[in-house]
């Protein structure tokens, strides 16, 4: 078994031969989220749908305090990303734990041990039979006091770790494999470009064939050089863009005497989820209106034409009540639509249609939130990372001794 350890809300997969396995969920994916309630434990979409109910025992990104004391800057940068979860000192390792209620807390590792622990019976109901043994990935710059809290962590899940293997040298790996054929004795200089939810790293690899002894000519890689960034990802984009919507919520709520919508986790784990939509939508569009939740007006109804003109209208059900609708004898096509329109727009009087139901509850105190970003705002707030884009390219190229214009 296989495991990918990332130092951010990534992804945990479980491998056995070349293929990665399908969950639970029928995705060969699952986010690293752990919720922790007094006799219950729930992974990845299911913690992950709790977080909004429970944001001070949802954990995410605890990769970050692994192996780090309590004066380490990541410990303080994880608090102020995420105040909702109480941190207290462990004076015998000189470490930190979540303290989820007074009689429950945990550290780190022993989280860690439990998504190893998940993903190993994940493993497990897909090969029908015990798995002990396992290799497992860590990002690149994981010093040593962060390698050995993984090893621990696999030890309480029960786990004999074979190898610990960076995750850009399995990513390389893997390429390599699935493109044996394109490899020959010709050096092949391949640069990786991962930017993740929380780190971003490059890497340069060298494919080339070498003579041996024991096999003859065989397929070889070498690391040539790499660069990372621990704080560039998507995360700190998604952070400032709940904080700009915590901006815009206030705003609108500014002389009502309302509390700051950042003094209260639910309402900002709600805005975080939000923001993580908002980041996708933006990068292929240049607005999008943020909503938590929206409310419209929905009509379903009838039509023999199938551009679906509004005059050709045979009838319109309502989605609220159990009712039929008596279709009229013909033998021509009959084509089902649904149309929309904003609640600003008077929906008539017309009892068959009805609102939307809000997709999420109130942001906070029962108000809901709406507001418009543009491409241009966010492109804006995140302004100083798009320039730290190019630094790991630049790392990887002077730790290889290497340049990109072409000799």
């Amino acid at each position: 078994m296989c495991v990918s350890v990332e130092a951010s809300e990534s992804f945990c997969g479980s491998y056995l031969g070349p293929t990665c396995l399908f969950l639970r969920e029928s995705r060969r994916k699952t986010p690293v989220i752990v919720t922790l309630k007094e006799n219950e434990r729930f992974f990845g979409d299911s913690a992950a749908s709790m977080a909004i109910k429970n944001p001070k025992a949802t954990l995410r990104y605890f990769q970050h305090l692994l192996g780090k004391q309590a004066d380490n800057p990541h410990v303080a940068l994880y608090q102020a990303r995420f105040p909702e979860h109480e941190l207290t000192f462990d004076p015998q390792r000189q470490t930190v734990h979540f303290q989820i209620s007074p009689q429950l807390q945990f550290s780190p590792e022993e989280v860690l041990g439990m998504v190893l622990n998940y993903s190993r019976s994940l493993a497990e109901d897909f090969a029908e039979q015990p798995i002990k043994d396992a290799v497992i990935t860590v990002p690149v710059f994981f010093n040593q006091a962060e390698r050995r809290a993984v090893l621990q962590a696999a030890r309480m899940a029960g786990l004999k770790v074979l190898q610990l293997i960076n995750d850009n040298t399995a990513t390389a790996l893997s390429y390599g494999v699935f493109r044996r054929k394109d490899i020959n004795t010709t050096a092949q200089n391949i640069m990786f470009y991962d930017m993740g939810s929380g780190s971003t790293v490059c890497t340069i690899v060298t494919y080339q064939t070498v003579k041996t002894k024991e096999a003859g000519m065989q397929p070889q890689l070498q690391i040539r050089g790499v660069g990372f960034d621990r704080t560039l990802g998507g995360l700190e984009m998604e952070l400032r863009l709940r904080e700009h919507l915590a901006g815009l919520f206030n705003e609108q709520r500014k002389g009502q005497r309302a509390k700051d919508v950042r003094e209260n986790p639910r309402a900002m784990a709600k805005l975080l989820r939000e923001a993580n939509r908002l980041k996708t939508v933006l990068s292929a569009n240049a607005d999008h209106m943020a909503q938590v939740p929206t409310n419209g007006w929905l009509r379903l109804y009838l039509s023999h034409v199938e551009s679906g003109d509004p005059a050709t209208e045979l009838g319109c059900l309502c989605l609220a009540w159990p009712m039929f609708l008596p279709l009229p004898s013909s033998q021509r096509p009959i084509f089902l639509f649904l149309s929309y329109s904003p609640r600003e727009q008077d929906p008539g009087k017309n009892p068959l249609t009805v609102p939307i139901l809000p997709q999420i509850e109130g942001l906070m105190d029962d108000v809901d939130f709406k507001a418009k970003v543009t491409r241009v705002e966010f492109e804006e707030l995140c302004a100083d990372l798009f320039e730290r884009v190019p630094g790991p390219v630049q790392q990887a190229l002077q730790s290889a001794e290497m340049s990109l214009v072409s000799k």
